[in-house]
This record gives structure tokens, sequence and C-alpha cells, in this order.
């Protein structure tokens, strides 16, 4: 079972990716099939999806949901965040990541 502990807390010094992989897990074991369910029981057969990842297309098509469109989020990270954004898209497929102006809050 896996723990409930946020992956940074113990793995310090880590992004996400890395920390789940130094504990023995994939990089992002994400899994959508829930996501997929509750879109058939609302009885769609097609979803605009709000992502910048292109796995979470590729998962609720193979699970029978047609993705019509997706969506790109813009964000806005803060300064504790901002060091790893530029690597997501590499380590992932995702799409670029737009972003406004950098918050000076941590909230």
């Amino acid at each position: 079972m896996r723990s409930s502990t946020p992956t940074a807390s113990r793995t310090p010094g880590l992004d996400t990716y890395d920390g789940n992989l130094a504990l023995g897990y994939s990089e992002d074991g994400r899994d959508y099939t829930v996501a997929a369910q509750m879109v058939d029981d609302l009885g769609l057969d097609r979803i605009a999806l709000l992502s910048n990842n292109p796995d979470m297309a590729a998962q609720l098509d193979r699970l029978g949901v047609t993705v019509a469109e997706r969506c790109r989020l813009r964000c806005t990270p803060t300064r504790s965040t901002l060091a790893t954004w530029p690597r997501r898209p590499q380590r992932r497929t995702h799409a670029g990541l737009p972003c406004d102006d950098v918050l000076d809050t941590e909230a």
C-alpha cells in the first residue's frame, strides 16, 4: 500500500517525479478509470478536457472516453514552485505551461 505522506516530505530535495522514482514508484501513477466511469455515468461519450497532461487524454481515450478537445491551462507559479516548472514539459509530455507573473505569496 502506498503511503499517504506527500512525496516531497519523504524525499527532500527531489521533485515529485524523482521522488516517486526514488521510492520505487512510477513517475506518475495516476489512473483515470474512476473519471471515465463518472463520464459514462453522466451519459457523455465525448468531453473537452481541461489539462496540460496528454497522458490523461490518452488514458481516458483507452477507457472509452473521446477527448474531443484538450484545453491548455494557464498557471501562476509561486516562487517556491517556479524552479521545477521548466522541467515539467521536458520530463513528461505535458504541453508547455503558459504562466502569468510569479506570485510573491505562498498562499
